[in-house]
């Protein structure tokens, strides 16, 4: 073999070599860009539905509670303006059912007075960690759901406070309407500092994005 044509395929070989470094490097740049977009996008949709719980608690409610106290039977619940997990639950269905399922909300607890809030085994080992670990605040993985990748970032819940245990202590203490909407035997038997939910965001996860916000 001439020194040229051994120098040629050398050359040939060592190109392809390069070539093949680059895209794995390239593809794992990408990957983690989309990592980082995909984290950055759900903790700022956490924050949004995070402040509509807090939105509930602090302003809504005790202003329609003080309105409608001269007529207000206290049997009456309506899960539409007394319950944050409701309204976000239901706000996380109307955009998914226009299309946009790249979204994933949940609102998740353990025995959660709606089976569709009820934590998956992944979850319910994070709650049971944030009642360990006063400092866990959030964690973030990747988890398949409905057969498709999503990055999920969870998030400590709310803490059970004192104005909650009317709903959530006893069945006998709550009003009869939410019994006879949702039974006796779930989101019962709660205490007051308990932790008992965990907020979950999720954006499906596609390693482009990043290519795609690169040559945007």
């Amino acid at each position: 073999m001439k020194t040229s044509t051994r120098l040629l395929i050398i050359n040939i070989i060592v190109f392809i070599l390069a070539f093949a470094v680059i895209v794995v490097v390239v593809n794992q740049n990408m990957r983690r860009q989309a990592l980082y977009e995909a984290e950055s996008r759900i903790k700022t949709m956490a924050d949004q539905y995070y402040a509509i719980h807090t939105y509930f608690s602090e302003k809504l409610k005790p202003a329609i509670f003080k309105l409608t106290e001269p007529v207000r039977s206290k049997e009456y619940f309506d899960p539409v303006w007394m319950s944050s997990t409701h309204a976000i639950r239901e706000m996380a269905k109307d955009i998914r059912k226009h299309g946009n399922v790249e979204y994933y909300v949940k609102d998740a607890a353990i025995n959660a007075r709606n089976p569709e809030n009820e934590a998956t085994p992944f979850e319910k080992k994070f709650i049971i960690e944030l009642n360990i670990n006063s400092k866990l605040q959030e964690r973030s993985s990747m988890q398949v759901l409905d057969g498709k990748i999503y990055f999920i970032y969870l998030r400590r819940g709310e803490q059970m406070e004192e104005s909650c245990l009317r709903c959530h202590s006893i069945p006998q203490n709550a009003p009869k309407d939410l019994v006879q909407l949702y039974g006796s035997l779930r989101g019962f038997n709660r205490k007051k500092g308990d932790l008992v939910s965990q907020f979950l965001s999720g954006f499906l996860y596609r390693p482009h994005m990043a290519m795609q916000t690169i040559f945007h």
